[in-house]
């Protein structure tokens, strides 16, 4: 068996995780992983999910309910936010690897990126759970059938992104290669995706004046 980190990759290699953790260490707001955290954000999670369900019990499948629409609107922010100002994360981690001295901006932004990810991951959870036990409403039957299968395959996409790409962060950051490279990658299928989604529900309101912009603007009854 050759010896660790020859001929094996360096996916589970120790002296690379290590140095992650001592890249952690550099950035304000601490990487370090907190076990007892972790499980217990979770199940804060589960609980609102359960508190969101009986305020629900009554409402109509017409439009979305309001903390579907919260929830939309909060992981688009948090989303756009790590497009924007994610490559800082990406500056910390090679000057720490570098030796190099980092800006206390890049710092910052980088402690959020962290936390942000994590916080989309377990916010995205809260939203397929509460789509599983609520439901959700019914595409517009306007337009032709490639699109309505064309816009339940983006929301697909959509959400497996939404769940991959902090764990895959989360890979990235205390493991290292090839991680960091696949997240990388998933910055300009967001891009695209966005981007015709807005097209779409812009599409939708104004040109086939289905409503379907406006059930994701106010909840349905």
């Amino acid at each position: 068996m050759p010896p660790r980190g020859e001929g094996r990759g360096r996916l589970f290699d120790v002296p690379i995780a290590l140095q992650m953790r001592k890249v952690a260490a550099t950035i304000p707001g601490g990487f370090e992983p907190n076990y007892v955290d972790v499980p217990w954000l979770f199940s804060i999670a589960i609980t609102q999910l359960l508190n969101v369900r009986k305020n629900q019990m009554t409402e109509t499948r017409i439009g979305y309910s309001t903390s579907q629409i919260a929830l939309h609107w909060i992981i688009a922010a948090l989303v756009l936010f790590q497009l924007f100002f994610g490559e800082s994360m990406t500056t910390v981690v090679d000057a720490a690897e570098d030796g190099a001295a980092v800006s206390s901006a890049d710092q910052a932004l980088g402690s959020a990126h962290y936390w942000i990810g994590i916080s989309t991951l377990a916010l995205v959870l809260i939203r397929l759970l509460m789509r599983v036990v609520s439901g959700a409403p019914e595409p517009a039957e306007s337009g032709p059938g490639w699109m309505r299968i064309a816009a339940r395959g983006s929301h697909g996409l959509f959400y497996l992104l939404l769940l991959l790409t902090p764990i895959v962060g989360l890979l990235a950051f205390y493991i290292g290669d090839p991680w960091g490279d696949i997240h990388s990658l998933n910055k300009p299928v967001f891009v695209v995706l966005i981007s015709v989604h807005a097209v779409a529900a812009l599409f939708h309101q104004y040109w086939l004046r289905d409503g379907t912009l406006k059930r994701m603007l106010s909840p349905g009854r």
